[in-house]
């Protein structure tokens, strides 16, 4: 979730001028995908065991800027003004657009409270325990200590 600068990463600032027609046409894309990012970001902070403001103070400003206290209140709201933005300047077909787009959507208009991604959270993490856990015991069974230390943290095959 956090920001991570590589090396040679270039931020283009001219892309108008070069990719402005399909950046138009991904606008509506990557405004429910917005939305996504609200809802998941939040819910996932939400579950995280050291809560969400902390989450959040770790991934400001970048991908923090996903996080709020009133997720479902914020995505539903920058969604129907957005759409009657669209409506007002004339833009109909784009207005029915972004909403059908939104209802496709499962979450978050299909699980507003979120008890979808607790649900996996949990899930994913008990598999990951048991993961490690079978690990360890195989390093124990080999009187290596190592093995998952190396292959989690920096895989041999990459030469780290």
């Amino acid at each position: 979730m956090r920001y991570v600068h590589e090396p040679g990463l270039i931020m283009r600032h001219d892309k108008e001028a070069f990719a402005g027609e399909s950046i138009a046409a991904a606008r509506t894309g990557r405004f429910i995908g917005d939305l996504a990012r609200t809802y998941y970001f939040t819910r996932y902070a939400e579950v995280l065991p050291w809560g969400m403001e902390r989450t959040k103070s770790r991934i400001d400003p970048f991908t923090g800027c996903f996080v709020t206290s009133r997720c479902y209140s914020v995505i539903v709201l920058r969604l129907a003004l957005h759409a009657a933005h669209l409506a007002s300047a004339g833009r109909h077909e784009e207005a029915s657009g972004v909403l059908r787009l939104a209802a496709r959507s499962r979450p978050p208009f299909r699980d507003p409270a979120g008890e979808k991604v607790r649900t996996r959270y949990h899930l994913e993490r008990a598999a990951w325990n048991s993961f490690y856990d079978a690990l360890g015991r195989a390093e124990a069974a080999s009187g290596d200590s190592g093995i998952a230390a190396r292959s989690v943290v920096a895989p041999a095959h990459l030469g780290l």
